[in-house]
């Protein structure tokens, strides 16, 4: 229903593949000054070098700046790589698409073609952000069960059903 008749949520639809296009654009921008900065700690090396060349440091003071802009180096490949599995992470339909209505509209026409299973879960991965299910036993009671939806473009829950009697179950 929602796919046909978003209302207002698809404000808050179009302003989460906003802000997830400025975060991955973000990261990469974090990427390349990381990768950039790995090239730099090279010629670092060189000029450390240079000074023990020329009688300016001695073999002590030199394998401890090698020392420090090894790991300083490690670091930042280890940035880089966080970052590239962050991407990878956040790879997400939405940001295939340049506002809601498009990524809707898409959507849509997926659920109309008798969808795979893999296709269903890629459209709810990318609507739904969490799924809670609460349980509570009050003593002498039955157990309830409440399921809260909360959506990656909704800054509130949008769909809480209210609790269920799941106590015939199989």
């Amino acid at each position: 229903d929602f796919l046909n008749n978003p209302g207002e949520e698809i404000k808050e639809l179009s302003e989460t593949i906003k802000e997830k296009k400025v975060n991955i654009q973000n990261i990469d921008s974090e990427i390349k000054m990381a990768q950039n900065a790995v090239l730099d700690k090279d010629y670092e090396k060189e000029k450390i070098l240079d000074l023990y060349r020329r009688k300016l440091i001695n073999s002590a003071d030199l394998e401890r700046q090698f020392e420090k802009i090894g790991q300083e180096k490690l670091a930042l490949e280890e940035r880089v790589f966080e970052l590239r599995n962050k991407l990878i992470l956040d790879d997400d339909i939405s940001l295939k698409f340049d506002d809601a209505e498009e990524l809707l509209y898409n959507l849509k026409g997926k659920l109309q073609e008798s969808p795979s299973f893999e296709t269903k879960r890629l459209i709810a991965r990318t609507l739904v952000k969490e799924i809670i299910v609460e349980t509570t036993n009050p003593e002498g009671e039955r157990p309830l069960t409440s399921v809260t939806t909360r959506y990656t473009f909704a800054n509130s829950v949008m769909g809480t059903r209210a609790p269920a009697d799941f106590t015939e179950m199989p």
